[in-house]
């Protein structure tokens, strides 16, 4: 005959490990849950046009220019309100262009790409995005930009 103690016995190593293991797959599904939660507010947030201004003005306060055309280009910004970031991130463009090639003038590969000619191409196009800056603060970084082209032409010569 069997006992029916022994039917209704509870194990209670076996209890305590099956709640431990709800407890801990619960706790990991709400850490999920937050997580998405969170990164759903943070792309809303990244979303908005003063989010990305405020984060063009660090980069441009920092001097991350490099970071602004990335961010340009990354969310293809064509509003008015970023004329200015794209003003300063084609202006550097052209000011590291030119910088290189004069930085390789003199060098053994200097005349397989032409370095001289295409180094005053370069400057001509920075000049003419000098000229045709429309904010201040922009033209005076340029401006200092152009100094140290300046001086490195004429420490060359």
């Amino acid at each position: 005959m069997e006992n029916q103690m022994d039917r209704n016995e509870v194990h209670i190593p076996k209890f305590i490990g099956k709640t431990l293991a709800c407890m801990l797959l619960l706790w990991m599904m709400i850490a999920i849950i937050v997580g998405l939660v969170g990164d759903a507010m943070d792309s809303a947030r990244i979303e908005s046009d003063s989010y990305r201004a405020q984060m063009m003005e660090r980069y441009y306060l920092e001097r991350n220019i490099y970071q602004i055309y990335d961010t340009l280009l990354l969310y293809d910004l064509t509003n008015p309100c970023y004329d200015e970031y794209w003003e300063i991130s084609k202006g550097y463009r052209d000011y590291l262009i030119c910088m290189a090639y004069r930085n390789s003038e003199g060098t053994a590969g200097a005349e397989l790409v032409d370095a001289e000619s295409n180094g005053e191409r370069a400057y001509d196009a920075f000049v003419q995005d000098l000229e045709n800056c429309q904010s201040d603060r922009n033209r005076k970084l340029m401006n200092g930009w152009k100094t140290q082209l300046d001086q490195i032409e004429e420490s060359v010569q």
